[in-house]
């Protein structure tokens, strides 16, 4: 489910291409097609993981003893990621009135921090021995909370997406904002200390909201950077660690830099030799 904040974002977006459309503005009237490509860091955001259990038993917690939790117990756990990476391509075509259309191929990397705050039912996990979660009888000597911190794992997007950008012309500068729709397909692999928790990939609806400046370079090349929120709805899988399923959030914030070529219209002809 798409939570408030992310309301929040697209409504400045609309609000800021609102304000942007005022006619008495100069804008670029442009029928041109043009490639661009562009990479720069991927800020995912925190995911809180949650799941319902079916019932089970847990393995020797520390103590010897063990633990039944029944069907339908709410299993969560928070899992925070590095700075990643992103690269982007995108063949589009500027329209009249400072619209500008394109198809992008974007690719998305960030690698797991760390997992934290296991709890089912609001009891927390991770002051048990990790056997708790593998249901073996033996111990570990290792707890659940210094598995779930060594992190390992990441999350990876590969995604094409419908644009709609409005550009603003003022004359080397040109800001724009936008947004577009589209597929993503999203590989997410947690395994903390080797432990496999999750290692699956699902297709997606996804959309983004952006914001940037272009700065004209020559008549065919511009530089441009700009902001990019992404996301999708939460993705659904199957826990491999214990048995429940999980829902994983995917959300984040993008900072690019790319370089955009503009093809142009062709020459128009010349005209006829005089009679």
């Amino acid at each position: 489910m798409i939570g408030k904040q992310v309301m929040k974002r697209i409504q400045c977006i609309s609000a800021a291409a609102l304000i942007l459309s005022v006619p008495n503005l100069a804008i670029a009237d442009e029928d041109d097609w043009y490639v661009s490509f562009s990479g720069g860091a991927a800020f995912q955001e925190d995911s809180d993981n949650s799941g319902v259990t079916e019932a089970f038993t847990t393995g020797n917690i520390g103590d010897g003893t063990t633990i039944d939790i029944p069907a339908g117990a709410l299993s969560t756990f928070t899992t925070d990621f590095n700075v990643g990476f992103s690269l982007s391509a995108e063949i589009g075509r500027r329209l009249p009135a400072g619209f500008r259309t394109g198809i992008e191929l974007a690719y998305t990397d960030s690698d797991v921090n760390e997992h934290d705050n296991l709890e089912i039912d609001g009891v927390s996990l991770e002051p048990f021995d990790v056997a708790a979660l593998t249901g073996d009888t033996g111990l570990f000597n290792t707890t659940v909370n210094e598995v779930l911190n060594a992190g390992n794992g990441d999350i990876e997007q590969f995604a094409g997406f419908w644009n709609l950008y409005y550009d603003l012309n003022f004359g080397r500068l040109q800001p724009y904002v936008g947004g577009g729709v589209g597929v993503a397909r999203v590989g997410v692999t947690y395994n903390p200390s080797l432990f496999m928790i999750l290692n699956d990939n699902r297709a997606a609806f996804a959309y983004q909201g952006r914001a940037g400046l272009a700065w004209k370079l020559s008549k065919r090349f511009d530089a441009f950077t700009d902001y990019t929120f992404r996301g999708t709805p939460d993705l659904d899988f199957q826990n491999e660690l214990i048995p429940a399923d999980l829902d994983v959030e995917n959300q984040q914030h993008i900072w690019s830099f790319g370089l955009r070529y503009n093809f142009g219209s062709a020459p128009p002809p010349p005209p006829p030799p005089p009679p």
